[in-house]
Formats: structure tokens, sequence, C-alpha cells
């Protein structure tokens, strides 16, 4: 390992630096490699065994936690509003599988406690600025102030950011990060009584030890699937309730203008949806799950998976993310509104029973389609410039590494080519003599090849 020069701003020793490259794949710029060997995946069996005794750790401190979720977001027995939970950790592993590469060059630079530069204190002094503002807001009482108003859940979002900028600039990012999580989690167990915020303190303490450990460069390709995680974690029952019943209306509202310009007598109370006149009026309930929720956290994570497999800038990723939202809504109004016209020109049993789960499947496909068209579409609006200043001195950097690797390792001299006249020349003439200056070449012995053997009868 090599140490790292401390930078002007250091107030102590920079931490240790090394590269977890593969030896094949990394150019020789002078520093040393902690993989000396070949191993899976081209990193060495003892980083294996590393990784491998942290997530023991991190399984056994956070076990009661990932058994409840696995009970509540299976796909055999678990809730349906969750079964799409499993495939988030899957799609964050392919993620790193197709970016192994980029992974693997990453520099290794832990963020201990005793590194500190003046970039990472002014970071944390604006994160605990923020973290202050938005204290206040939610204090001033604009926003209301009830449990679950906007007001009271800004004001506790700016104590826990305030709580987070202030271990950062103690204890480092990395460390900070981690201890932020742990207190989330045991304030989700008490007093908070909250699987939510065990579960994101999960998450933060996750992100933390990686930061901790691999340093930023790391977390650069590792940032996605940590994060992505947030989008199996269960809703509380009460946010749930809360977002779900503005959204039956919604689907309730669009279902009986839908029906009205089909010539369908229809009005809306609420989340129910009356359809005919006098004595043959018949009442259809947009239940809870009938509000989209399911398709909206699926199609949230869906397009999170397509946006960042994609080779897209970050702010392409996030509007493909978002569109996800609008969409999710549109499918769900959509499959409400048939619902309605299947109840009436078909048949009440049939919109009840088998056509409520079908027609819900059917939707994915358009939404899904939709969400590959708004990527089609920043595409076709949006060319990637190629910055010809950066590029340049790109293209110095790699020449200047491989003059720096050729003097380090300068390749073996070679022996000259030497041309050989191979013309064929008559019976007794004399061999052209080699080039002046070139060496001597042994004389090659003649020989004839025999001939094939007779065949005998």
């Amino acid at each position: 390992m090599t140490t790292a020069t401390p930078s002007p701003d250091s107030s102590a020793v920079a931490p240790v630096t090394a590269d977890y490259r593969r030896p094949n794949d990394a150019i020789n710029d002078g520093s040393l490699s902690l993989l000396r060997g070949e191993g899976w995946l081209g990193v060495r069996p003892e980083i294996w065994l590393q990784l491998g005794i942290l997530a023991v750790l991190f399984a056994a401190t956070f076990w009661p936690n990932l058994r409840r979720l696995w009970e509540k977001t299976n796909p055999i027995n678990g809730e349906p509003n969750w079964g799409h939970a499993v495939c988030v950790p899957l799609i964050g592993l392919y993620y790193l599988w197709i970016n192994r590469d980029e992974l693997l060059k990453q520099t290794v630079r832990p963020v201990l406690p005793g590194f500190r530069d003046r970039k990472a204190l002014l970071i944390s002094a604006g994160v605990a600025a923020v973290g202050v503002g938005l204290w206040v807001v939610g204090r001033a009482g604009l926003l209301g102030s009830g449990f679950l108003s906007v007001g009271n859940v800004l004001a506790s979002l700016g104590q826990a950011v305030l709580a987070l900028g202030v271990l950062s600039a103690v204890l480092g990012w990395g460390v900070g990060t981690t201890i932020f999580g742990l207190l989330g989690y045991a304030y989700g167990i008490y007093p908070g009584q909250n699987d939510y915020v065990k579960d994101i303190g999960m998450i933060i303490t996750l992100f933390g030890v990686v930061l901790t450990m691999f340093g930023w460069g790391v977390m650069t390709v590792t940032s996605f699937p940590i994060l992505f995680l947030i989008a199996a974690i269960p809703w509380p029952g009460l946010v749930y309730s809360k977002v779900a019943l503005p959204l039956q209306e919604l689907a309730a509202s669009v279902a009986v203008g839908t029906l009205n310009l089909s010539g369908v007598s229809s009005f809306q109370d609420g989340s129910k949806i009356f359809i005919g006149t006098g004595s043959a009026t018949r009442t259809l309930n947009v239940a809870e799950a009938c509000a989209g929720l399911r398709s909206l956290m699926t199609f949230i994570a869906v397009g999170a998976a397509v946006a960042f497999l994609s080779a897209r800038p970050l702010w392409q990723k996030l509007v493909i993310t978002a569109s996800a939202i609008p969409i999710a809504i549109l499918a769900n109004v959509t499959r409400v509104s048939g619902q309605g016209l299947l109840d009436t020109y078909v048949s009440q049993k049939l919109s009840e029973n088998f056509a409520h789960a079908f027609v819900g499947l059917v939707m994915l496909v358009p939404a899904f389609f939709l969400i590959l068209l708004v990527g089609w579409v920043l595409d076709k609006l949006f060319i990637e410039e190629v910055d010809e200043t950066q590029l340049a001195a790109q293209s110095a950097q790699a020449a200047a590494i491989i003059r720096r690797r050729k003097v380090n390792n300068p390749e073996p001299s070679r022996p000259t080519a030497v041309a050989l006249d191979t013309r064929p020349r008559a019976e007794g003439a004399a061999a052209v003599p080699p080039p002046a200056g070139s060496p001597s070449v042994p004389a090659v012995p003649a020989f004839t090849v025999p001939p094939p053997p007779t065949p005998r009868l």
C-alpha cells in the first residue's frame, strides 16, 4: 500500500489508498495493488472473506428487521402490495454486475474520522443549515400541525438532517453516516416504534459502512443499488391510507367522466361511483386496493431500473424515474374506467371477478412501454456533446501513464529481423550475400523428403 500525500487543506494524514483492480487490467502507475492474484470476479479471496464477514455481521445486527421484511414482501405468502420488493435487490446486484469493470478500477480511499478536508466540512455545514431551515419552516405552522401534516414531517426531517450534518462534521462522512443510521434504527425501535424508520436506518447504515471502508470512488458505483433498496420498503399504514384516498377519488372522478362521455349516466360521491338512475342505480366502490398504489410503487421501481441501467446523464435518469408516477396514475384511472364500461356494457359479475385482476395486469404492458417512450423522447430531443477540453485532458493523462509505464517496465530488446532471399536460383549459382552489417545466420543443413512407401499387394 502507498500513503497519499496530504493536501494543503488537510489537518491530518490522508487515509491509505489502495487499488482494488484486477492485476491484469490495472495500469502500473506506481501504486501498489492489493490484488496480487486472480480470484473470483477479479477480486482476491481475502477480500471476499472480509466482505463475507461484514455481510454476516450486518445480517446478525438487523436480523429481526430482515425477517419481518421477508415475511411481509415475499411473493409466496406476503402482502400483494409489496410483491415487487424481492426484485429490487436482484436489480441492484445486476447493476453491480454490468458495472463491475468500473467498480474494480475505483481507488479505495477509506473515509476515516481522522481525515477531514475543507470541502467535506463545508458540505457538512450546508447539510446542517438545510436541516435548520426545514425545522424552522415546519415549526412555523404554515403547513399544518397535525401528526401527518406537511409541517410536522418537515420539522422531523429537519431534525434528522441537522443531526446528520453535525455527525458528519465531527466524525467524518463515513463513520458519521454509519452512526446516524444506527441511531435511526434504534429510534425506530424505541421511542419511535416505527418499522419504516428502522428500515431506513438499516439502509443508511449500509451506506455508511460502504463509504467508511471503500470511499467515495466506490460509492459512485454502489450508491444506486444501496439507495434503490428504499423502493422495497413497505410504507407505514397511516401514510399508505393518506396517499391512497386522493388516488381513489381521482380514479373515481375520471371513471365518472369517461362513463358520462360514453352515454352512461353516473355520478361520484367520494370514492364511490353510482351508475344509472332510479331503482336501477348500481354502486361501484373504488376500494383502497384499487387506488393504484401497488402499480405506483411497482412502476417507480421499474422506472428507476430502466433509467439507471442505461448510460444516461443523471438528470435524464431522474426524469425517467419521476415519469413513472404520472404513468402509473394514468394506467390506474384507465383501468377503473374500463371496469365501469365493462360493468355497464358486458357483465357486472365479470367486471367484479376475473376481469378485475386481468385488466390490471393488461395495463402494466402499455405503462411499461410509456416509460420506454419517455427515454426514447429524451434521446431524440437531447444529444450529448463531447467536451473536447475534457477529452484532450484525459488523452494527455493516459499518454503520461503509458510513458511512465514504459519507463518503469522497459521491454526487453528483441533480435533484429534478417531478410532472407528465398527466390529460386539456377543450379550452381552463387548464393546472394546478406546485407552489410547484418548478423550472421547459421547454415541450415539440407535434407530431402523421402518418397511415400509403395503399397504392397
